[in-house]
């Protein structure tokens, strides 16, 4: 193998990795605020669950007292029972006793719906505390984790960066040039396999005697259609 392609091989590899990291100045940052959202999110989950709740009671106290009141109501339209003297009055009197024994059973209905919603916010407050709190442990812990990546990130690409340029010194001017310019117009790889005596990139054959002066070794091949470094695996060409 030609000592250019060795090299461009080593550069290859670097180039990828500065590539992810680049990926990953865009995807952690998007990864950290989901983890912070995630959190965030529970919480508010936790303070509507509460409000529900204390709402729900507020409602079931309010119910109560009405219903204490229409009880009260209904007492004292029965115990006047006992005093009327006329049909009309008897009338107008047991048309208030029927409306307010109504409206005790809609109360009461209304205190049995009540009352099973607070056990259900209840059971969902509890499920939404604990919740929180497990999230608010393991994501603490991804987010430091995270956060201690996001900061090394640019230490590991100023140490790529540091290690691409010693790698470029030790490569023909000419070769880089190709290099950096394929990189550019068709991305990675630029150094490729032959595959059954066709670019493994684009598949293009290649004449025999291109295949010999790879195996030789003595000069840098680029495929004529792609402009890809042409390379053999263990002088195989299969």
């Amino acid at each position: 193998m030609h000592p250019d392609i060795e090299q461009l091989l080593k550069l290859q590899e670097v180039d990828e990795h500065l590539l992810e990291l680049e990926r990953s100045k865009e995807y952690l940052p998007e990864i950290i605020a989901n983890v912070r959202k995630e959190v965030e999110d529970a919480a508010t989950l936790v303070t509507e669950t509460g409000q529900r709740l204390e709402d729900a009671s507020v409602k079931s106290r309010q119910l109560e007292g009405e219903l204490k009141q229409a009880q009260e109501g209904l007492a004292k339209y029965q115990t006047q029972m006992a005093s009327i003297k006329t049909n009309r009055e008897y009338d107008a009197l047991t048309g208030e006793i029927d409306s307010t024994k109504e409206r005790i059973g809609f109360i009461e209905d209304e205190i049995i719906l009540t009352l099973n919603e607070i056990d259900e916010l209840t059971t969902a407050l509890e499920e939404s505390k604990k919740r929180h709190e497990v999230l608010g442990q393991s994501n603490t812990e991804q987010l430091a984790n995270l956060e201690k990546e996001m900061n090394s990130v640019e230490e590991k690409v100023q140490a790529k960066l540091d290690e691409r340029s010693n790698i470029t010194v030790r490569v023909t001017k000419s070769t880089l040039s190709i290099y950096e310019r394929v990189r550019r117009g068709r991305g990675s790889p630029v150094v490729v396999a032959l595959k059954k005596n066709a670019c493994g990139a684009c598949f293009k054959a290649q004449p025999p005697q291109r295949i010999q002066e790879l195996r030789k070794g003595l000069t840098v091949i680029n495929c004529d259609n792609c402009g890809r470094f042409l390379m053999l695996l263990n002088g195989d060409e299969s």
